[in-house]
């Protein structure tokens, strides 16, 4: 199983800015001509290609990313806002570990489990704020954290970005928990 990352640090756009980027990141993945035209949207949101890939799009300021992968998956990359009140928002959707550990060690506890949570539910298309998602805590000595959600085993990890950045993936794996190790190839586009 490979996860590959295509990303660009020049977006400039909104939502509707990134179907033009995944269009050609599918392409480039596929190497089959895409339109804007043939991607749809899946009722929770999520976009998608019929009879294509499995992947996942995030964006924040000016990063862009789309992940690919042979399974479910999902991706998110944030850049902190300081004008968010972290601490509320963990009360209100994290678990109390989680809850805690940002009320000890601040904004980057909140994003680096933001991301990890964004990603997992993107992976089964559902909504960042769903009441049933697992605590993302990372165990010590651990690169990757397996869990059981919505029916599926995944496993989410955070990724290595430059500084001031926050991002993390998540795909469905073997029963076994086979390969759930995964580094992901990291592919810089232009726009």
């Amino acid at each position: 199983m490979a996860l590959t990352i295509y990303y660009t640090d020049n977006f400039s756009g909104r939502r509707e800015a990134s179907r033009p980027l995944l269009c050609k990141a599918v392409s480039l993945y596929t190497g089959a001509a895409v339109t804007p035209e043939d991607v749809r949207t899946a009722p929770g949101g999520k976009p998608y290609i019929e009879g294509g890939p499995h992947f996942s799009v995030t964006h924040s300021e000016r990063y862009w990313a789309v992940l690919f992968a042979d399974v479910p998956c999902g991706i998110d990359v944030q850049v902190p806002r300081t004008t968010v009140n972290v601490r509320i928002i963990a009360r209100r959707v994290f678990s109390e570990r989680e809850t805690n550990l940002v009320t000890q060690l601040g904004q980057d506890a909140f994003y680096q489990i933001w991301t990890r949570r964004e990603a997992l539910v993107k992976s089964a298309g559902r909504s960042v704020f769903a009441e049933d998602v697992p605590e993302l805590l990372l165990p010590p000595g651990e690169e990757v954290i397996k869990v059981n959600y919505q029916g599926a085993p995944r496993a989410v990890m955070d990724l290595d970005v430059p500084s001031g950045l926050f991002a993390a993936v998540a795909w469905t794996v073997d029963e076994g928990w086979i390969a759930a190790r995964e580094v992901p190839t990291m592919r810089r586009f232009t726009i």
